[in-house]
């Protein structure tokens, strides 16, 4: 299995180390707002988009919406807490604890990745 692209799109994951979830076979790609996301996934192929969902559940929403639009293979995986509910018809594909570890984060992709194939 090679390397999976992710985009993130999200203000603070800075906790995600590049080289850290590259040593698990993970190349992130960062963008701080949704028309960048959307221009950079247009150009580039992405296996997943880790969405930051607290800080703004709408935006969230609509940006799964239209990523699923531009690159349909993509699974969308939303990054929240438990503090914030999902709406009936959300889009992602997973939902994840946002304060996972980088180790736990790859572990969940990995296995995903493995339940998907």
């Amino acid at each position: 299995m090679g390397k999976s692209f992710i985009l993130v799109l999200a203000t603070n994951m800075k906790r995600l180390r590049f080289m850290a979830m590259y040593e698990q076979d993970f190349v992130l790609q960062w963008v701080m707002s949704i028309p960048a996301a959307e221009e950079l996934a247009g150009r580039e192929r992405f296996e997943f988009a880790l969405v930051e969902f607290d800080s703004d559940p709408s935006e969230a929403m609509a940006f799964c919406q239209s990523l699923k639009k531009i690159q349909p293979r993509t699974r969308v995986i939303f990054l929240k807490t438990g503090d914030t509910p999902l709406p009936d018809d959300f889009c992602a594909d997973l939902v994840l604890e946002a304060d996972l570890s980088e180790d736990e984060l790859g572990a969940c992709l990995h296995d995903y990745i493995r339940m998907s194939a």
